[in-house]
C-alpha cells in the first residue's frame, strides 16, 4: 500500500535506509539535501514500511501544496531496490496523479512508470573506468584542439573553494539565474554539501583571475556537475574543455560516472558529446492546466 507521509511524520532512519539501498540512488533525494533546498517543504509517498519512497517537494499556492521540481535537483521519482516489482512501481504513478503537480522529473530508471504527456529530457553520462589514454582517444578533434591551445598558456588549477567567490562568478556568468544565487536556500544547500565533504572543486586560474571552474556533488559513484563557470574572454576559449579534461584525467580508471546533469540545449549537448558522453533520457511530468499559471507560480 502507498501512503502520503507529511514531512514532519517521515521516519528519517527508514527513509535514509531505503534511499541508501536503492538501485537508483540520487543525492538529490537525501533528506538533508531536500531540507536545505526546499526549507523542509517536501512530503513523501511511501510503499508499505519504506520499501520504496518518492519525495515530493512543494510550493504553497492557491491554498494547496503544489508539487514542483526545484533547480539543481534534476532527477527525483521513485527510489526502490533492484528487485522491486513493476506492478508495485506502477502504483506510485496512480497515487502521484491524484496530486496537484506543476512539474516533476523522474529518475532515468523510472522509465517504466506509466505517465501520460511526459516530456523526454536528456542527460549525459561518461563512465570513467577506462584508462585516461583510452578515454582521450574518444574525444572529438575540435575538443582536443581546445585542450592543446589552453595547455600552451601558463595557467594553474586550484582546489581551494571560496563559496562567496564562486557565487560571485556564477552571477557574472549566469545573470538570469542571479535570483537563485541570492536565495538563502542556495547558500544553505552549498554549505551542507561542503560540510559533508561531498564535493570536488577545480578552478583554473591565470594568476589571480578565475578562468573556469567545476563544482561536482558526489552521488555515490556519480560525480554530478552541479555548477560551472567560464570566462568569456576569447583568449581563454577552450579553458572549460581543458578543465573538464583535467577532471577526467584525475578520475580515469575508477568506477565513477561523470554526470553532466544535462542537456537538451544543443550547444551544451554537443560539448558533452564531444567527450564521448552518451545521452540518457529521463522524463518530465507537467500539468498542462497549472502551466497556464506559470507567471503566478514562481519557482
Amino acid at each position: 500500500m502507498i501512503k502520503k507521509v507529511l514531512h514532519q511524520d517521515i521516519d528519517r532512519e527508514k527513509y535514509r535506509n531505503c534511499l541508501q539501498n536503492a538501485a537508483n540512488y540520487r543525492v538529490y533525494a537525501e533528506d538533508w539535501y531536500l531540507d536545505a533546498h526546499t526549507d523542509s517543504k517536501w512530503d513523501c509517498l511511501v510503499y508499505n514500511d519504506y520499501e520504496a519512497v518518492m519525495p515530493l517537494p512543494y510550493l504553497r499556492k492557491f491554498g494547496l501544496k503544489i508539487i514542483y521540481q526545484p533547480i539543481y535537483c534534476q532527477q527525483l521519482g521513485v527510489f526502490h531496490p533492484s528487485n522491486f516489482d513493476k506492478n508495485k512501481l506502477q502504483q506510485f504513478s496512480e497515487k502521484f496523479l491524484q496530486l496537484p503537480v506543476y512539474f516533476y522529473q523522474l529518475n532515468e530508471e523510472n522509465a517504466d512508470l506509466n505517465f501520460a504527456d511526459t516530456k523526454v529530457k536528456k542527460n549525459h553520462l561518461l563512465p570513467l573506468n577506462d584508462s585516461y589514454e583510452e578515454l582521450r582517444k574518444n574525444y572529438r578533434r575540435d575538443r582536443n584542439k581546445d585542450i592543446k591551445r589552453i595547455s600552451k598558456l601558463t595557467l594553474s588549477v586550484s582546489k581551494e573553494l571560496h563559496l562567496s567567490f564562486l557565487i560571485k562568478e556564477l552571477k557574472k556568468k549566469y545573470p538570469y539565474f542571479a535570483q537563485y544565487y541570492d536565495k538563502p536556500w542556495f547558500s544553505q544547500l552549498m554549505k551542507e554539501i561542503i560540510h559533508r565533504n561531498l564535493y570536488t572543486y577545480y578552478e583554473l586560474k591565470d594568476g589571480n583571475e578565475a578562468v573556469a571552474s567545476l563544482f561536482f556533488v558526489h552521488s555515490k559513484e556519480r560525480m554530478i556537475l552541479l555548477l560551472s563557470t567560464r570566462s568569456a574572454k576569447p583568449e581563454y576559449k577552450g579553458a572549460f574543455a581543458f578543465l573538464t579534461d583535467y577532471f577526467i584525467q584525475n578520475h580515469a580508471g575508477s568506477n565513477l560516472l561523470l554526470d553532466w546533469e544535462g542537456s537538451t540545449v544543443p550547444g551544451i549537448a554537443d560539448f558533452n558529446e564531444s567527450f564521448a558522453a552518451k545521452a540518457h533520457p529521463y522524463h518530465r511530468i507537467e500539468n498542462s492546466k497549472l502551466q497556464l499559471f506559470r507567471k503566478i507560480i514562481k519557482v
